[in-house]
């Protein structure tokens, strides 16, 4: 019987990593199956055909089991035949987009410098403002992209979420909504 390593022998980061990759998507599977199971048990709908407290972890765990299943079952398969990827980078500690262990470093401070100032400006500005402008600044400062796409992305972020738990689910939304601008009773 031929045995098949779960990662190509080699020197470099990428071996190790294919190998976290799959534990990683393993248990997150994993979790969301479980999280979607354990969903059924808040109730998924209440009386009057109205949307009961397992509805999110039940669209949140199929939405996990589905993501992470595919992404595990994608990697199970290069894994098996051999192609690991290479890295984007070209030098050492460099990750798959080339960026540096000093940019990443750079990024995730950043990611939390914004996190912080959302938090303290959601009293002030309301839920969709502090929301849309975090969106905004991680996809334009992190994620490099124009200010007109990044505002795209924050401008359809900022109506789902005002549509699913402003209108859909009638959860209150602390600060201004877009209700005064789509429509709707508040």
């Amino acid at each position: 019987m031929k045995t098949i390593p779960l990662f190509s022998p080699g020197t470099g980061s990428g071996a190790p990593a294919r190998h976290g990759q799959l534990i990683a998507f393993g248990v997150l599977t994993g979790l969301g199956g479980a999280v979607a199971v354990a969903a059924f048990a808040y109730g998924i709908w209440i009386d009057e055909g109205r949307v009961g407290a397992g509805m999110l972890p039940l669209v949140v765990g199929l939405i996990l089991l589905a993501t992470c299943g595919g992404l595990f079952v994608s990697a199970l398969r290069r894994t098996l035949a051999g192609k690991v990827p290479a890295p984007g980078g070209t030098g050492p500690g460099t990750d798959a987009r080339g960026r540096s262990q000093g940019e990443r470093v750079r990024n995730l401070r950043i990611v939390f410098a914004l996190t912080l100032a959302m938090v303290v400006a959601l009293p002030h500005i309301g839920v969709l403002l502090a929301f849309g402008a975090y969106i905004t600044a991680v996809s334009t400062l992190v994620e490099k992209r124009p200010w007109y796409s990044s505002l795209a992305i924050a401008a359809a972020a900022v109506a789902a979420v005002h549509i699913v738990f402003g209108v859909l689910l009638g959860v209150p939304l602390p600060g201004w909504t877009l209700t005064p601008v789509i429509g709707g009773s508040s």
